[in-house]
């Protein structure tokens, strides 16, 4: 038990550890465009690098994860965002001196990043159904991302701190490459039922491979949505609206508060309401929350943090009720095609933003979320198929 309890507090320090250095992505963006001198296009690629690299983790997880198991995944992609990090922060600090190799640190590091980030995701989302009770997964998970809600509220704001005489941006990446090294160690645990998690296959579910990636696209829309929104939100404000960098991170950080608030409930509170209800209800008021977003003022983007919060966690709770023992199969090609979309997304985002401009290029946020809501309804009805073997 102590085993146990240990193990899952590693993987939601871990989660906080990710979150403070990728959500620290979108407050330093405007500045690192700044200082690298890069447009709006170019810029978008230090975004898509990291998704493309999170990518190739995920197309080839049934390679590596019968071999590695969650334990060693888990830890060497704590040492990959510690890498990531320190790089990154570095990178800014050598354009004085050579800004061809910072630019070239600055995409390293965000190579390094995408290789941690998907690792992480993977072994936590498997980790934490596999040592609680069937009936604490939702809340478990809900605990899970609260960290990584936490990370992204406080993000922004240490960012502000730091932006006052402590290194700004740069130093801020430098600092946080600190705890995932420490973590590392303590991560090292000799859970019975996971440090040899190691098959010779990962089993799939009784649907063509097509009908199993409608499933991962419902979260890959979600989470396209809501990262379009946490990296590019502040450049939007200031750029367009001309919003003071203080007010830009202020609407930030009250969008990673509803992250916050929401899934703290969900950890915290028990309820009887089935998981695709509370993914349908949130899918349905983040589109309204975003309507106003455009017609009246951008900040009420905020907002939406709040209608999110509950999704990612609900959906692979979702996910473990449906396919039981093949969820690791589903959660798998799910990530897959969350990294897909991410790059897809960073990369058309930096193509409409640099043809019709950034306000524009926002509409994809709410056309997302309307694909998501439209993969859902399909794959609710693939459910009953599912449950029906």
């Amino acid at each position: 038990m102590k085993k146990i309890s240990t193990l899952l507090l590693v993987t939601y320090i871990s989660l906080f550890c990710l979150g403070i250095i990728d959500t620290g992505r979108g407050p330093s963006f405007p500045y690192i465009l700044s200082e690298f001198q890069m447009g709006a296009k170019w810029g978008s690629f230090f975004f898509a690098v990291t998704s493309f690299a999170g990518l190739l983790i995920n197309l080839s997880t049934f390679i590596w994860l019968p071999r590695l198991g969650l334990i060693k995944t888990l830890r060497l992609s704590l040492i990959m965002i510690s890498l990531s990090s320190f790089i990154v922060g570095v990178s800014g600090h050598l354009i004085s001196f050579d800004g061809s190799l910072a630019l070239s640190a600055l995409f390293l590091g965000a190579l390094l990043l995408g290789l941690g980030a998907a690792g992480l995701s993977i072994s936590m989302n498997l980790i934490v159904p596999k040592i609680v009770a069937p009936a604490q997964v939702r809340k478990s998970l809900s605990g899970l991302h609260f960290f990584y809600g936490l990370s992204s509220l406080l993000a922004p704001l240490i960012m502000l701190i730091m932006e006052k005489g402590a290194g700004g941006w740069k130093n801020y990446f430098i600092l946080f490459s600190i705890p995932p090294l420490l973590l590392y160690f303590v991560g090292n645990s000799n859970n019975d039922s996971l440090s040899d998690y190691k098959k010779n296959k990962i089993e799939a579910p009784s649907l063509s491979f097509f009908k199993r990636s409608i499933f991962g696209f419902v979260l890959a829309c979600y989470v396209a949505s809501e990262v379009l929104i946490a990296t590019r939100l502040p450049l939007l404000l200031q750029e367009v609206h001309h919003f003071s960098s203080r007010d830009a991170k202020f609407s930030l950080t009250l969008f990673f508060l509803g992250l916050l608030t929401g899934r703290l409930l969900f950890a915290l509170i028990s309820t009887k309401i089935n998981s695709f209800k509370l993914l349908f209800f949130s899918l349905v008021s983040t589109l309204l929350i975003y309507i106003p977003s455009f017609h009246n003022h951008p900040f009420i983007f905020s907002f939406s943090g709040l209608s999110m919060s509950f999704f990612y966690p609900c959906y692979i709770s979702w996910l473990n009720e449906i396919f039981a023992s093949k969820s690791e199969y589903m959660v798998s090609i799910t990530l897959i095609c969350v990294g897909i979309l991410l790059v897809s997304m960073h990369w058309s985002f930096g193509i409409i933003s640099s043809i019709v401009g950034l306000e524009h290029a926002f509409y994809l946020a709410p056309a997302l979320i309307i694909l998501a809501l439209l993969f859902l309804m399909i794959s609710k009805k693939l459910s009953t198929q599912v449950l029906s073997l």
